[in-house]
């Protein structure tokens, strides 16, 4: 038989060959081992992302299915939020069942080898429908799952679930047309017939995309659905329906099955969507739509991923540009771009011909995802922005998965040619061996760059000046990088007449992957955290009463916070915050707060007493938000209440110095006070200590504490007669002295009787509220009404017993959201009443009627009742569809012969 000649695609699981067998139970060995030895020694693939978010919000989801509730509130973050609308943690997922039965760390590496068997096994089936050999198969099928966006993306478990799914929809809408093609049968029901297994297969892959909640899985696997329908629909290929009814059938299928798994998902889509509306997304602009678009010049990163450093590991720089590695990691292998090129060397002025036809699919793939990967800095962004549902998400690096999954496909393909020995159609003969090696020799013309001009060239690709310097110890990952792309050189160049040369590619590809795995992955190591903080070691700082937030905008006591139990990982601690971490977050909410951004928060609101309603009774803080290095371009920043007279001032330096002297400047050019003026240093817990310096107020007063030896966490000012301040700073002994100017907007709402300093950690100062509101109070009639009781459950609910001789407004402090419902039950009489959940403020209220009532507070998120039915629905008729596809339904003959 021809090279050329045209074969269909095989069912190669029927039967199976030892290649195939062994290839399917490395898919399993790989994750079990990649995931699963560290895990048992203590060091589970749970970091970032997942650390704070996905890990302890799916623990969350398996605590209240456990308690027999479901996972619809969490009460814990932004003083309750929505748990399943806010589409973080996949709590209908199937797989997150397990978080129901297992241990929290074992359901978590289940789910982990779950996705990656799902991502290699799914490239693998679809190159072997392609009849790809075995081998060939297997290269292109562990290149895609182990490395790109498979391993960047790794710190977000529901994109990588959704990344997973995504082979599959190319198989399965591939069989969907191929069903179709050159059919005898041309009524309705014949197509029905044909299209019927592959259909179940789109509409199961859609609802577990739905199910998993993660808004980015469903938009890519939306993008690659239509660019599958509209590429076999209209690009000639075997895979085309070749009929006017044949195409309807197809799109009539396609778009039954997309709405069939859709409905089977509602029961997650009905409420985030919800949500959506009512969050800070409700309004999607086009500059949040690219944002985090790829520059077209990191486009270079697909030839080697670390040109603006890594993940740290053996020493090497970690990535020194103005971003975040997992979000521009893209690289596939040297190999997969050689393939890429190879396939387009197979263009003739026709096009592609005979069976490298059915590969132009691919091809598509990858140029569609290279410009939706660019996002914004092209002007096709604003053609995707246009698309229903993709044009609502930000991020567009994270498309780079598609050029990852065609790149690896068409790796397959070339491969197979290898093993073939069809040099001619693999490109690696005359003109064409050139150009398919143009990804290697760019490969090294990058390093090589790198090695004598980094500095230079990591500024222009973007590095930020002055990082660029990091440049300068890449060279063990530049050599490493120079090494491969020769030896892929070499091995197509001098040894291509080998036996086995597939071999030699096949151990380049592996080294490549393990380079890339080594040096550019962040997924797999937590740092130094303990990744299920102990309530212990967080109420010994934060106590247990109320709730907490913590600052820290700039990130630089990650690990120290995550340690404390930040959310969302105060699910171990059981401690509630005003903040949150997720997606979404309910909008005015997050204008009036401003907690969104982790570890962010209003200071003004905080000084104007806006959060004694939420119960903040503690917080950390970083010293970098109370003090800064005094510069020229210092500027006081008491700006959220008016400069006033007062007796007691307190500034703060957030860290423990050994003080010099303190300066504390007037407003205006005027005195600081009319009278006396009395300083005073204070220990790590606030108490004042050491020698009281007095002084007549002047326009500047300078208070010298040199004789001190004893550290200090701030200063305290006293004034009897009032003292008016708008500028401190504080000058440090020692060898590297330094002076810090305390003009933050914190210091202006710390300096108040509410609040007082318990604790000063290195770098981080601990304050606690004066004074905390109980969970729930009366709000009008406080004399002739009384709670009696209260009650609270772990999934948000409250029982609150009021006693009111005439109608009472009772307040609670939990964050107002639509679905929030009250009953009252009237404890003597029976009498059941619905009340009315309003909104006070940021919290909730209702109007209690006279009368002694047991007020049940009960989160019913928005449509969960449509979804849940609408969810069972589909669900139902899918188990149908397949059972009559299968036979299930039929009646069975009986064997007995009747005479």
């Amino acid at each position: 038989m021809s090279i050329d000649t045209v074969t269909g695609p095989a069912r190669w699981w029927r039967p199976m060959r030892g290649g195939d067998r062994l290839a399917l139970l490395l898919m399993v060995l790989v994750p079990l081992i990649i995931f699963g030895v560290p895990a048992l020694f203590g060091h589970p693939a749970i970091a970032q992302d997942n650390l704070i978010q996905n890990f302890p919000l799916r623990v969350l989801t398996g605590q209240q299915i456990r308690s027999g509730h479901l996972p619809l509130l969490n009460p814990l973050a932004n003083s309750g939020t929505p748990l399943l609308g806010g589409m973080n943690a996949g709590s209908f997922y199937p797989l997150t069942m397990l978080f129901v039965f297992l241990p929290a760390v074992v359901a978590w590496v289940l789910n982990l080898v779950a996705i990656y068997v799902t991502a290699a096994l799914g490239v693998f089936a679809l190159l072997r429908w392609h009849s790809v050999k075995t081998l060939s198969a297997a290269v292109a099928s562990f290149v895609f799952a182990y490395s790109g966006a498979m391993i960047g993306q790794m710190v977000h478990l529901g994109v990588v679930q959704g990344f997973s799914l995504m082979p599959w929809m190319i198989l399965a809408l591939s069989a969907m047309a191929h069903s179709v093609v050159s059919v005898d049968d041309v009524r309705w029901t014949g197509y029905a017939r044909r299209l019927m297994p592959s259909a179940l297969g789109v509409s199961g892959l859609w609802a577990l995309a739905c199910l998993s909640g993660e808004p980015r899985a469903i938009a890519e696997l939306e993008l690659l659905s239509v660019l599958i329908v509209a590429t076999l629909t209209f690009v000639r290929s075997e895979l085309q329906p070749n009929t006017w009814r044949s195409r309807v059938a197809y799109l009539g299928g396609f778009v039954s099955a997309t709405a069939l798994g859709v409905v089977i998902g509602l029961a997650q889509l009905l409420p985030g969507w919800t949500f959506i509306t009512q969050s800070q997304r409700a309004s999607i602009s086009y500059s949040f739509f690219g944002a985090g678009s790829l520059p077209v010049r990191w486009t270079a990163m697909l030839f080697d991923q670390t040109i603006l450093g890594g993940n740290g590991v053996l020493h090497q720089p970690t990535f020194f540009s103005n971003y975040n590695l997992p979000e521009v990691t893209g690289y596939t292998g040297i190999l997969a771009m050689v393939a890429l090129s190879a396939f387009l060397t197979r263009c003739t002025r026709h096009g592609w011909r005979h069976r490298d036809r059915t590969y132009v699919l691919y091809l598509v793939i990858v140029i569609v995802g290279l410009f939706a990967t660019w996002g914004s800095f092209t002007p096709f962004g604003h053609l995707f922005q246009h698309i229903p549902l993709f044009g609502s998400t930000r991020l567009q690096s994270r498309n780079i998965v598609l050029v990852d999954l065609g790149a690896a496909v068409l790796l397959g393909r070339w491969l197979d040619r290898l093993q073939d020995r069809d040099f001619e159609g693999a490109g690696i003969l005359g003109w064409r061996r050139w150009f398919t090696l143009l990804p290697a020799v760019l490969t090294v013309a990058v390093a090589g760059t790198m090695l004598m001009a980094g500095r230079w060239l990591s500024l222009e690709l973007g590095a930020w000046r002055g990082s660029n310097n990091m440049a300068n110890y890449e060279q063990p990952t530049l050599i490493i990088q120079i090494a491969i792309a020769a030896s892929i050189g070499a091995v197509l160049w001098i040894w291509r007449e080998r036996v086995n040369l597939v071999r030699w590619l096949t151990v380049i590809a592996v080294v490549d992957t393990v380079v890339f795995l080594t040096f550019s992955s962040t997924g797999f190591v937590a740092g130094h955290v303990n990744i299920m903080p102990s309530r212990a070691s967080a109420t010994s700082l934060l106590g247990g009463y109320g709730r907490f937030a913590l600052v820290d905008p700039t990130g630089d006591h990650l690990d120290q916070f995550e340690n404390l139990g930040s959310p969302n990982m105060n699910v171990f601690t059981e401690i509630p915050s005003i903040q949150g971490y997720g997606s979404l977050i309910e909008s005015l909410y997050g204008d009036v707060t401003a907690s969104h951004p982790l570890f962010s928060l209003d200071p003004c609101k905080l000084a104007d007493g806006t959060f004694i309603q939420l119960r903040l009774a503690s917080f950390a803080i970083s010293s970098s938000e109370l003090s800064g290095p005094l510069t020229l371009a210092s500027a006081p920043g008491l700006r959220c209440l008016p400069l006033k007279s007062n007796v007691r001032t307190q500034r703060y330096f957030g860290q423990l110095l050994l003080v010099r002297d303190i300066t504390v400047e007037g407003s205006n050019g005027h005195r600081v006070s009319s009278g006396e003026v009395f300083a005073r240093l204070l220990d790590a817990s606030g108490r004042p200590f050491g020698p009281k310096i007095e002084q007549t107020g002047k326009t500047i007063n300078f208070f010298n504490f040199s004789g001190v030896h004893d550290v200090a966490s701030g200063v305290q000012i006293d004034a009897p007669s009032g003292a008016k301040i708008s500028s401190t700073t504080v000058a440090v002994s020692g060898a590297m002295s330094q002076t810090y100017l305390l003009n933050t907007p914190f210091q202006q709402a710390l300096s108040s009787p509410l609040w007082h300093l318990t604790d000063t950690v290195g770098t981080i100062a601990v304050f606690k509220a004066t004074h905390v509101r109980p969970i729930a109070w009366i709000g009008t009639n406080k004399s002739t009404s009384k709670i009696l009781d209260l009650q609270n459950s772990g999934w948000g609910d409250s029982w609150i017993t009021v006693r009111a001789a005439h109608r009472t407004v009772l307040k609670r402090s939990q964050a107002w959201l639509a679905g929030w419902r009250a009953t009252a039950r009237n404890t003597v009489s029976g009498k059941v009443l619905s009340l009315d959940v309003v909104r006070s403020g940021l919290i909730q209220q209702v109007v209690v009627p006279p009368g002694t009532w047991q007020v049940h507070f009960h989160y019913h998120a928005p449509y969960i009742e449509t979804g849940l039915a609408a969810s069972t629905a589909g669900a139902l008729v899918w188990f149908a569809l397949l059972g009559s596809w299968r036979g299930w339904w039929r009646p069975r003959r009986s064997s007995k012969v009747r005479t």
